[in-house]
């Protein structure tokens, strides 16, 4: 994938979405030199397109790229490729927020998510700040 086609889609997703700061260095950290950035970087921009249209029904409807998290308000997608990619998100104001991505080593259920949803839940909130969000 050249530069210029990775620098598109991330502008792209960038206009679209709102995002935590760590979230980019993140997810180009995982996706940098592994031969996959731009079929993640395009999973990545579809599924955000399906959650500015399916906002927090997305999981419902389809489970195999997006589940609702248990025992939190926490969402992750689920972007399956050559690694195991998640991205823990929320919404402000009805647009998504990606908020931290990592590498899911163990594959579903082996995984603990506990460290990843309390590091979210602080960005959620610094966000939610950021953005005059009333967190009622």
């Amino acid at each position: 994938m050249n530069k210029d086609d990775a620098l598109a889609k991330l502008l792209e997703i960038v206009e679209i979405c709102l995002f935590d700061e760590a979230f980019v260095s993140e997810l180009l950290g995982i996706i940098k030199n592994s031969g996959i950035e731009n079929s993640v970087l395009s999973i990545l921009l579809k599924d955000i397109r399906i959650l500015l249209e399916f906002k927090e029904n997305a999981h419902v409807l389809l489970p195999k790229s997006f589940e609702k998290l248990k025992n939190c308000e926490m969402y992750s997608m689920i972007i399956k490729k050559k690694h195991n990619i998640r991205v823990l998100y929320n919404f402000i104001n009805g647009r998504p927020i990606l908020l931290l991505a990592f590498y899911e080593r163990g594959g579903k259920g082996k995984t603990d998510y506990s460290d990843k949803i309390t590091e979210a839940e602080k960005r959620l909130e610094i966000a939610k700040n950021t953005y005059n969000v009333n967190n009622k």
